[in-house]
């Protein structure tokens, strides 16, 4: 078996690593506290190496953040979390190429079952289990049926080039894909 951080994998952890987890570790917040996080999602035509993206500045009250590298699923992964918290994701990227992030969003509706995953939860069960946007898509299809707690725009890229937007609530979402020139002419959405 190859290492995790090798080649191509390694190339792709380290240039999400360079751009996401510097901006992602300034703060931490509850979910309803309003200060959510700023994000961004561009596909390959917006970026100069044709390779899609993700930003996020983490807006947190907590202080102590820390990456760090996961086995517990079908994929290995890294995650940035709050320090000795690991049962949540606050953005990461699995062996797979697979990266997301998010940014709450306390004016989306609450409501469904009032159980499942919540939104660092979901990231994580995402990064243990999706290799591309399409099976993140998948992902929220299931739990729409079995609920989640769930209210935040997800952003989400993989290594076939697909970026996109998820804004999901507990028991919908809709989807903004950064390469349709009707949603996103420049090829991303902040």
């Amino acid at each position: 078996m190859e290492p995790f951080l090798s080649g191509d994998r390694a190339r792709r952890l380290v240039a999400w690593a360079v751009v996401a987890l510097p901006t992602a570790a300034i703060a931490q917040v509850d979910e309803d506290s309003g200060e959510e996080c700023t994000v961004g999602v561009a596909c390959g035509k917006a970026t100069p190496d044709g390779r899609p993206l993700l930003w996020k500045t983490r807006d947190t009250s907590s202080r102590h953040n820390e990456v760090v590298r996961f086995t517990d699923g079908k994929y290995e992964y890294l995650a940035l979390v709050t320090a000795g918290q690991n049962r949540s994701a606050w953005a990461g990227s699995n062996e797979k190429g697979f990266c997301i992030m998010n940014s709450v969003s306390t004016d989306f509706r609450r409501g469904g079952a009032g159980n499942g995953p919540g939104n660092g939860r979901m990231m994580k069960i995402a990064l243990q289990s999706c290799a591309t946007v399409a099976d993140f898509e998948a992902l929220l299809k299931k739990t729409d049926e079995s609920g989640r707690r769930t209210r935040a725009n997800f952003g989400v890229i993989d290594a076939t080039g697909a970026a996109a937007v998820f804004e999901t609530s507990p028991d919908s979402y809709t989807r903004f894909d950064a390469d349709d020139p009707e949603i996103a002419p420049k090829g991303f959405i902040v």
